[in-house]
C-alpha cells in the first residue's frame, strides 16, 4: 500500500516529531491518489453534512476536491492548531450539521479537539475523524487510519 511506503520513508528520514509529521503532511498533500482514496472512504461510510480541514494540507485537500468536482461542502480552518487558536469566523449556519474532520495525521487529538469544541460553538456535532497517519498509544474508535503505527509496530 502507498502510504505504508509514505510512513517508511519517513521514519527513516525523521524518527518521530514534529518534523516527521510535516514530511508525511507535504507527502501527502501532493498525492491525488490518496487523497481521492480518502475521499471514497469518507464518502462511502459516513451520513454527513460537510467536511472540515485545516492548515496547509486541508487546504490542499480542499483544492484537490473543489478542483476535480468531487465534493464542495469543505470548511477551511487554520492550520497550527494545536498551538494556537482557530481564527475563522465561519458564513454558513452549521448548526444541527454533522461534520467529518479530514486530516493528515493524528497523534494526541489535540487538533481534533479544539475543531470539536469550535463546531460545537455552532450548535454542530463532529462524528468522526479521518486521517491517514494514526500515531495514537490509544486507539479511538471514531478515529479512522488508512495507517496505524501502533498496528505495525508492536512497541511498548
Amino acid at each position: 500500500m502507498k502510504i505504508e511506503s509514505i510512513v517508511n520513508e519517513c521514519l527513516i528520514e525523521h524518527e518521530g516529531g514534529s518534523i516527521f509529521f510535516d514530511a508525511i503532511d507535504e507527502k501527502l498533500r501532493n498525492d491525488n491518489s490518496l487523497m481521492q482514496l480518502m475521499l471514497k472512504k469518507i464518502l462511502e461510510n459516513e451520513f454527513f453534512d460537510y467536511i472540515v480541514v485545516s492548515g496547509k494540507f486541508g487546504y490542499a485537500f480542499n483544492d484537490f476536491c473543489i478542483n476535480n468536482k468531487l465534493y464542495k461542502n469543505i470548511i477551511c480552518l487554520n492550520g497550527s492548531l494545536r498551538e494556537g487558536k482557530i481564527n475563522v469566523k465561519l458564513k454558513i449556519n452549521i448548526k444541527n450539521k454533522k461534520i467529518v474532520f479530514v486530516d493528515d495525521s493524528y497523534y494526541l487529538g489535540r487538533t481534533r479537539d479544539k475543531i470539536k469544541q469550535f463546531l460545537k460553538n455552532y450548535g454542530a456535532e463532529l462524528i468522526s475523524t479521518y486521517v491517514f497517519y494514526d500515531g495514537s498509544k490509544i486507539k479511538d474508535e471514531k478515529v479512522k487510519s488508512m495507517y496505524r503505527y501502533y498496528n505495525h509496530f508492536n512497541i511498548k
